[in-house]
């Protein structure tokens, strides 16, 4: 191509990106106009639905971080509806094909719209129009449903300008459209049909996303991710945890109803502390600023999991760190001062801790460029306080105070190599390697209550004095170990740190669950290579009792139950510790015990038994059957860790299997794990 002055300029297309080679370097000063032509099929048509292919590179631009004006014009078959970003400047039909040109004068990230058939009415919050544009399938949704979506998207946007400042656009367009994601664009907000649509029951069951939060969560973008933008790839957890944030503020603030409902972080531990195939789990693929880098080969979920899930919980820990009064008003000035630009991690960190007076650095390292979730085990007392000696009046109300202790663990995970034994087989070590130091952390915890409240009525169905009521309050955690002390007005009758989750960590009660709390304990010891501290909990372990106090109307059968499967992991992790101290016939006891306890049990167990079962077959030299319980078969599983496709590689290696062995090897490829014996020539 040339340019006005018959200057050849090159472009380049690599995949999505096309780069101009100018003719000349601009002069300082100069601007450039480029002109790009382009055609290409862009809808797909399912029935009476349209779908965008892509809403995001359906036209040419300059990326998300340098943002654009607009002046768009489109012809459609005017039997259609069409919905778009920015505003209408002039339109028309003709000879069947309707048009309309829509600009969009404020600098935006994106441009979007949708076409097809849709039921739409207008609401107005405030000082803002909303549209609201329902595709065939959400038209069919119940009138209720309908009004509770656009309730939800008005209530939403007044009280997301009370908490971040004011909405800068007059008007507001909320379409659903029959895709798998939402998506917000500046001033035009996409539903998908799928996460909004009214499943009654099967909601709950399946721990489906309240659609409120999610249109929260869409709503909070026009100020995060719009007012607010992100410098590049590594900051963009800011715009999606910070909506998912405010959605969390929105459901506690002003979804108080007394239906159950499944949050915007709902199951966010069980999701990061799932494994993948090496062993490792979700949480410690990367952090927060690895950003879309999260998307690969080693997990589908690792992306959603971190930049939504722990991103919402890092900020509600940040909140709570600046304080839960003060932290709101951060936001807004935040807002007012990056106006519709573009923030990278370390200056939005540096905002907040400025404008909050704090020095923030540790929090930074420890929850935004770090991984690692940590353990946290506490335990505690009751009792009244001292009456003082002079000035109590007979008969005033009695004072109480819980007194407690709680121990950070650090999160860890493992490195594994082929090693040696003495009698010259392979086997595979495995090593710890702590991801975070704790000694420097702090943790600022919710404390909850349970207290009895001699001027309330009585629980229900509770004996005279049984807990009526609930006290909350927060503690500060200083490194390893931390002394609390709280004062309480009523009787404590129970106490639980971060009850609802809301901390980055894993909080274990020691006075509750002692039986479960000291067998992980164990694992820890063991983890560390403390095998006597390990075996002396494992002990404790199996003769503590799985709950304390046994609260009234408990399940005991349950109980007996959840200690047999307790007893049985114990005795899966002695086998594992008694093969690592060289004790392998007592290893085969432990392990004949835990097949017993843990028959049919499938996850983590039934692999931790196809490695302690092999590894034992090794030593033996029976190399056929470790092939066997970790290769599968027809009826079952092989194994899906790094450590056991190392055992399966050494198996396989000395059954003279040559296929099986490259293709255990090719598994733990990316692993890090050390196969310098299985690979020397």
């Amino acid at each position: 191509m040339t340019d006005g002055a018959g200057a050849d300029v090159v472009f380049l297309r690599s995949g999505r990106d096309l780069t101009a080679l100018l003719p000349r370097p601009l002069r300082a000063g100069e601007t450039a106009t480029l002109v790009v032509d382009y055609a290409g099929k862009i809808i797909v048509k399912d029935y009476r639905s349209f779908e965008l292919l892509d809403t995001q590179e359906w036209y040419p631009h300059a990326g998300t971080r340098d943002r654009a004006a607009y002046d768009v014009t489109f012809h459609w078959p005017h039997r259609l509806d069409l919905l778009a970003c920015g505003r209408r400047v002039d339109g028309g039909e003709r000879d069947g094909v309707a048009w309309e040109r829509r600009a969009f004068d404020q600098p935006a990230a994106g441009f979007a719209f949708e076409v097809g058939h849709f039921r739409t009415e207008k609401i107005k919050a405030g000082h803002v129009e909303v549209t609201l544009a329902f595709d065939p399938d959400a038209a069919q949704m119940s009138a209720k449903v309908r009004a509770e979506i656009g309730k939800t998207v008005a209530d939403s946007l007044a009280y997301f300008e009370e908490l971040f400042g004011p909405y800068p656009l007059d008007q507001l367009t909320v379409v659903t459209a029959s895709r798998g994601f939402s998506q917000s664009m500046f001033g035009f907000v996409t539903l998908s049909d799928a996460m909004i649509g009214d499943f009654g029951f099967w909601s709950l069951l399946f721990g489906l996303e309240d659609r409120r939060t999610i249109v929260a969560h869409e709503v909070a973008h026009q100020w995060w991710g719009h007012m607010v933008g992100w410098e590049s790839y590594r900051d963009q957890w800011i715009s999606e945890a910070m909506a998912s944030y405010a959605a969390l503020l929105y459901d506690k603030n002003r979804l108080r109803d007394a239906s159950y409902h499944v949050g915007p972080t709902h199951g966010w531990q069980r999701d990061l502390t799932a494994t993948i195939a090496d062993g490792r789990s979700i949480e410690s693929l990367g952090p927060v600023v690895l950003g879309e880098r999260l998307l690969s080969s080693k997990s589908s979920d690792a992306y959603q999991a971190i930049v939504y899930e722990k991103g919402a919980v890092i900020l509600d820990m940040l909140a709570r760190t600046v304080g839960e009064d003060s932290f709101p008003k951060v936001l807004r000035r935040i807002v007012e001062v990056v106006d519709r630009g573009a923030v990278s991690t370390a200056d939005f960190l540096d905002l907040v801790a400025r404008l909050g007076g704090l020095d923030l650095r540790w929090f930074a390292d420890r929850y935004v460029y770090g991984t690692g979730l940590a353990e946290v085990y506490y335990t505690y007392r009751f009792e009244p306080e001292p009456a003082p000696e002079s000035g109590h009046a007979e008969g005033a109300p009695r004072t109480w105070r819980a007194t407690g202790t709680a121990r950070q663990h650090a999160p860890y995970r493992f490195h594994y190599r082929v090693v040696k034994t003495a009698d010259g087989r392979l086997d595979v070590a495995r090593e710890r390697l702590d991801q975070v130091p704790v000694g420097s952390s702090l943790l600022v915890v919710p404390v909850e209550m349970a207290v009895y409240d001699p001027a309330r009525p009585p629980a229900k169905g509770k004996p005279k004095g049984a807990a009526n009521a609930t006290a909350s309050s927060h503690v500060v955690l200083r490194g390893e170990a931390s002394e609390f002390k709280l004062k309480l007005a009523q009787e404590p009758k129970d106490l639980w740190l971060d009850r609802g989750q809301r901390v980055f960590g894993r909080f274990f009660n020691e006075s509750r669950h002692p039986k479960r709390v000291l067998f992980y304990q164990g694992l820890d010891a063991a983890a560390a290579g403390r095998a006597a501290e390990a075996e002396a909990l494992f002990g404790k372990a199996l003769a503590a009792e799985v709950e304390t106090p046994l609260e009234e109307g408990a399940d005991k059968g349950e109980l007996k139950r959840e200690g047999r499967t307790i007893d049985g992991e114990i005795a899966l992790a002695s086998a594992r510790l008694h093969l690592g101290q060289g004790r392998d016939a007592e290893a085969e006891k432990e392990l004949d015990r835990a097949r017993g306890a843990l028959a049919g049990r499938k996850g983590w167990v039934a692999e931790e038994q196809k490695i302690v079962d092999a590894r034992l077959a090794l030593r033996r030299g029976d190399f056929d059957r470790a092939f066997r319980r970790l290769h599968g078969g027809f009826f079952t599983n092989g194994v899906d860790s790094t450590e056991g496709y190392l055992l399966l590689a050494i198996a396989a290696q000395a059954s003279g299997r040559r296929d099986d062995r490259a293709q255990a090897l090719k598994a733990v490829k990316d692993s890090g794990a050390d196969v310098a014996l299985l690979t020397a020539k």
